[in-house]
């Protein structure tokens, strides 16, 4: 129990409030190389920074869900729509790990442009060997006009190590810890909005992957382990300012993986914002 407690309630030094809004997104954004743009697909590249790291020192899980988002985002752009929209739903699958200094090359595709609806699948993969480090795949319901990012003034080269999971992991109060279940809660802070004012998918999913490891820790385990697959369904909007309750459940816990359910409400309506899964495999804590 009090592993999952230190986990979530952990100090750091980083002042998180002086950070500008909209922070998450230029964040895990910064240094993306555009290397061709064709109708419905994107080809681009970036070197791994140690800002978007995780405690086992490769490439935070829940950046890359984040930039599933922005990516896959960016490609359905190149089919000639005018507005990115909203999300309903991103699966990973995590097949390697990605250390920093590493090129990773990433490919976006569109699978399917209707009316309302767009898919597209998002490949990461290690430029040097072309082995495939994730596989993303992005659905988008076409309902909000597309907003031009403003320039961020914050200078991303100077930001702390492992910066990206500090941004998302601070401002939790722990409600409720028991064996296999945990509830906490966040009033949604200006850093982790995108362009809309509304909670960032990168930010939630991100929530489901740190939330989703703790309650790994409530049953004795040594080890989170590494992510394997995280889904999320978006469901509504979260706003600056409102108070969202998180509810953590262990589905599985086997000798060598673990399956939780990560649920993301508004306390004060009950209203499901998302809804996540996570699959982790706990033999040791570096890569698969």
């Amino acid at each position: 129990m009090e592993a999952a407690k230190r986990f979530l309630e952990k100090e750091n030094k980083i002042e998180i409030d002086s950070l500008p809004p909209i922070f998450i997104e230029p964040l895990v954004s910064h240094g993306l190389k555009l290397e061709l743009v064709e109708p419905g697909r994107l080809l681009c590249s970036f070197i791994v920074p140690n800002r978007l790291l995780n405690a086992g020192n490769f490439m935070h899980g829940g950046a890359t869900a984040a930039l599933v988002d922005v990516i896959g985002s960016g490609v359905m752009l190149t089919s000639g729509v005018s507005m990115t929209g909203v999300s309903v739903e991103i699966n990973v699958s995590y097949l390697d790990a990605a250390y920093v200094g590493e090129e990773i090359e990433v490919e976006a595709k569109t699978l399917r442009m209707g009316k309302a609806i767009g898919v597209v699948s998002v490949e990461f993969r290690k430029k040097k060997s072309g082995k495939i480090v994730a596989q993303g795949r992005h659905t988008k319901y076409f309902a909000k006009r597309y907003l031009e990012k403003k320039e961020n003034e914050f200078d991303i080269e100077t930001v702390p190590r492992r910066l990206f999971e500090v941004l998302v992991s601070q401002g939790y109060h722990l409600h409720l810890i028991e064996p296999g279940r945990i509830i906490c809660s966040l009033t949604v802070p200006t850093r982790l909005l995108k362009g809309d004012n509304s909670l960032h998918g990168g930010a939630t999913a991100t929530m489901v992957d740190l939330i989703g490891s703790a309650v790994l820790y409530t049953h004795g385990v040594p080890a989170s382990g590494v992510s394997v697959e995280i889904n999320i369904s978006y469901l509504d909007s979260a706003y600056a300012g409102e108070e969202i309750e998180v509810e953590a459940k262990t589905l599985l816990l086997g000798k060598a993986i673990g399956v939780v359910s990560v649920e993301l409400r508004k306390k004060n309506t009950g209203k499901i914002i998302a809804h996540g899964r996570h699959s982790k495999y706990l033999v040791g804590s570096s890569k698969m």
